[in-house]
């Protein structure tokens, strides 16, 4: 008789509750303290966009590629935390010679920086980009 109250007591006494507890986290992941479930990201999204004139105000050499410098227009509507961008710091990447080139890419000349900040939907708040064409 003792050897069967031991084979009892060896089972793990958590297995019967493991389904109660994952019904417990999972009821109080979908309550969230009464707050509306969140939005997925993603889109549909509109945005309204804003440009910046960017001009180039320098350009580097890096290896076979070239590190750009833009001073952005002061008197934009909507000034960024900073009035000089980096060609690399906003692309992740130096502009290759051959794409400069193509573009005629030459210091004092004007470029757009976009400013597209959200009206409607789940996707990111404001997206910022760096375009090489002129503004329009």
């Amino acid at each position: 008789m003792l050897h069967n109250v031991c084979k009892v007591a060896s089972r793990p006494s958590f297995i019967p509750a493991l389904p109660l507890l994952l019904a417990t986290v999972l009821a109080m992941q979908s309550c969230r303290d009464g707050k509306e479930p969140e939005q997925p990201a993603g889109g549909p999204c509109s945005y309204r966009n804003t440009v910046i004139p960017a001009r180039l105000i320098a350009m580097y050499s890096a290896g076979p590629d070239y590190e750009l410098l833009f001073k952005l227009d002061s008197n934009a509507l909507i000034p960024p935390p900073d009035d000089t961008i980096s060609y690399y710091m906003e692309q992740g990447h130096y502009l290759p010679a051959r794409e400069a080139d193509s573009l005629g890419v030459a210091v004092g000349k004007y470029y757009t920086y976009l400013v597209r900040d959200i009206e409607s939907g789940h996707c990111s708040p404001q997206i910022r980009q760096l375009l090489m064409q002129a503004p329009e």
